[in-house]
């Protein structure tokens, strides 16, 4: 007994986690050479941390059906606008019913970013620009068997001072959206817009908006070290239990 209190009191000792960093990763922070498509934009953090962006398509259901990343079954071209700012640069879809932004109002061609972290992400902030007044946003959480996962905003982003809701904040000087608690932790997000409900009703439909830089609390790597280090501190515990077993028989 007191042998595997002292392991647990290791693990919680060693595997506390450390405090998660935030770090930006800026999407329009390239060479101002004009507009130019790609396949998908990586981007590296200071600390070493990447992010990934790509193009899903999908037709013929509204985004609030959405329930699995395999229902976007088709992949788009990312158009990367000029970064000359923060404000006018970024990442938009090629051939949208909007030039160069997430957008879903066309019904055979609706638009989504897949996001994928080479680390999990708790996303704190995302720097949106051509913004319009109906414009909304959704966020999903993807699960390994590709289940969507509402993180808990979904919402016109859009208007004069934009609408606060469910702890999401607009600052329309910098077109930063913060998300205040960070949202659930998910290696691989999906960003699209809500075209269904109210938006429908009041033919508000779900136009986007170009993504221009993502904030996340990523796990500090001191983290993963102290876990390894309870995890083996732990193994040699058993260890030097077994070999005093064997010398006491």
């Amino acid at each position: 007994m007191t042998k595997f209190l002292s392991a647990a009191c290791l693990v919680t000792v060693f595997a506390m986690p450390a405090q998660a960093s935030v770090v930006e990763f800026k999407l329009w922070d390239w060479p101002a050479a004009g507009n130019t498509n790609v396949a998908s934009v990586t981007k590296a953090a200071a600390t070493g941390e990447r992010v990934t962006v790509s193009a899903r398509l999908w037709s013929n259901i509204q985004p609030d059906q959405l329930t699995n990343l395999s229902q976007l079954t088709g992949t788009g071209t990312i158009r990367l606008t000029d970064g000359t700012s923060a404000l006018n640069g970024g990442l938009g879809v090629t051939g949208g019913g909007s030039t160069e932004q997430v957008d879903t109002n066309t019904v055979t061609r609706r638009e989504a970013f897949l996001v994928e972290g080479s680390t999990t992400l708790r996303l704190t902030a995302l720097r949106l620009n051509m913004i319009d007044a109906n414009d909304t946003l959704r966020v999903y959480g993807i699960e390994s068997n590709g289940a969507l996962t509402s993180l808990g905003f979904a919402g016109t982003i859009g208007g004069t001072g934009g609408n606060a809701l469910q702890g999401a904040t607009w600052n329309a000087g910098t077109g930063t959206l913060t998300f205040v608690p960070r949202l659930a932790p998910f290696r691989r997000l999906l960003l699209t817009t809500r075209e269904g409900g109210e938006e429908r009703t009041n033919n508000m439909l779900g136009q986007g908006y170009r993504l221009a830089a993502i904030s996340a609390a990523v796990p500090e790597p001191a983290t993963w070290a102290m876990m390894l280090g309870g995890f083996g501190a732990v193994g040699a515990l058993r260890r030097r239990s077994r070999r005093a077993a064997t010398v006491t028989a």
